[in-house]
C-alpha cells in the first residue's frame, strides 16, 4: 500500500487515517487489478464473477486471432486466477480440509 502513488505517507489525525483505510480497501477490493489472479479484481475472484470476464476475454482474444492470425505466433491463451491462492495455507491434515481446499477451487468453463 505504502508503494501507491496516492498513499499520503502520513495522516494528521486517526480520523484521516480511517477514512483514507476506508476508501482504500473498498477500492482495492473492488477496482484493483491484479496481477497475481489474471488481472481480476479480489471481489471478482471472490464471488465468481470473473468467470464471466474471463469468457468474454477469451472470446474477444479468440476472434481477434481468427481475424488477423499474422498478428501472432501462437494462438493466444487467457490466463486465469489459480485453484486455491493464499499466505501460509495449511496442508491439509484430514479429509475435511482436503474437501473445503477443493471447493474452493474455481477454474475457467473452457479450460
Amino acid at each position: 500500500m505504502k508503494y501507491r502513488p496516492n498513499y499520503p505517507g502520513t495522516f494528521p489525525d486517526i480520523e484521516q487515517a480511517r477514512a483514507f483505510m476506508g476508501w482504500y480497501v473498498s477500492w482495492y477490493n473492488a477496482n484493483h487489478k491484479h496481477s497475481g489472479i489474471a488481472l481480476f479484481s479480489p471481489n471478482e475472484v471472490h464471488d465468481g464473477t470473473w468467470h464471466e470476464l474471463w469468457v468474454r476475454r477469451e472470446q474477444t482474444q479468440q476472434t481477434y486471432y481468427d481475424k488477423h492470425p499474422e498478428r501472432f505466433r501462437n494462438r493466444p491463451s487467457t490466463p486465469a486466477p489459480a485453484g486455491i491462492v493464499g499466505i501460509n495455507l495449511p496442508k491439509p491434515d484430514t479429509e475435511t480440509d482436503t474437501e473445503r481446499l477443493q471447493a474452493a477451487r474455481q477454474r475457467p468453463p473452457s479450460q
